[in-house]
């Protein structure tokens, strides 16, 4: 399938106990306590912020009476990071692995904490006001690798948020870069036509057939939604950006099938081995 709705369902897992013989029982992590009132509330009340020991990307906001609004997880990668069947950070020259994780430093986190932790609150109110269960609230974001030639290496970065106490949403986002100079590339730039031309065929090239879908899609396309696969080019559409569309959405295409749209110097055969 070249295209599909996207929506990630945030599920609580449980631990499964063997009937034959009892598991040893699983350390509670530890959090420490790292600033009090870190998000304040209209209403006054205010969410701590707790940190897990040896864990130091792994945080809670947590109100007073131990509720857990939210779950956050800061940015693994690009460095330290492997994918089976790719090439990682570690395979480039030292100048271009400095200014890569400069690039992804100076950049941060692409979204604001405080604001999610006021999204959970908000929820957690709802909730309590309706009598319905509340889990936290997640946030994450990670780096990873996704293909590479003797050109490019391109990576992937995955933001998770909640849509509200039950459903959570994947954010996706591309980055190529030189793999000589560690400079970054416009994603646009894969392509040997015209932003114009790529719009107007858009459709053709991915296989998009709803031509009211294609010019939403033309409409809002911008060069970070864009990431280089293995023999395949990934557009992700974010929730919200696509008028018709109720959650993310994601097209993509083969190399085989953009032809001379893309340029060669770009084109990543998929020749991985597991």
């Amino acid at each position: 399938m070249r295209f599909k709705n996207v929506v990630l369902l945030l599920l609580s897992c449980s631990l499964m106990l063997s009937a034959c013989k009892s598991q040893p029982k699983m350390e509670e992590p530890k959090w420490e306590l790292l600033q009090q009132n870190a998000v304040t509330f209209a209403d006054g009340n205010h969410a701590d912020l707790w940190a897990q020991e040896g864990f130091p990307s792994s945080y809670k906001y947590r109100l007073a009476d131990g509720t857990d609004l939210l779950n956050e997880n800061i940015m693994h990668g690009p460095d330290r990071v492997y994918v089976v069947g790719q090439e990682s950070l570690d395979d480039l020259g030292e100048e271009a692995q400095q200014k890569i994780i400069e690039y992804y430093q100076q950049r941060g986190l692409l979204y604001d904490i405080e604001n999610e932790v006021k999204r959970a609150y908000d929820e957690y109110l709802r909730c309590k006001k309706e009598n319905l269960d509340f889990s936290p609230f997640m946030a994450a974001q990670s780096v990873s690798p996704t293909a590479s030639n003797d050109n490019i290496m391109c990576f992937l970065t995955s933001v998770m948020l909640s849509i509200d106490s039950r459903i959570g949403q994947e954010l996706r986002y591309g980055d190529i870069f030189d793999r000589k100079t560690g400079e970054r590339i416009d994603e646009l730039s894969i392509f040997s036509i015209s932003e114009v031309e790529l719009k107007e065929r858009f459709g053709e090239l991915f296989g998009i057939k709803d031509r009211a879908l294609a010019a939403e899609m033309t409409a809002a396309l911008k060069s970070e939604y864009i990431t280089v696969f293995p023999g395949s080019v990934s557009i992700d559409f974010p929730q919200g950006v696509l008028p018709s569309q109720q959650y993310s959405y994601i097209v993509s295409a083969e190399f085989t099938e953009l032809g001379d749209a893309v340029n060669s110097w770009a084109i990543i055969e998929d020749n991985r081995k597991y």
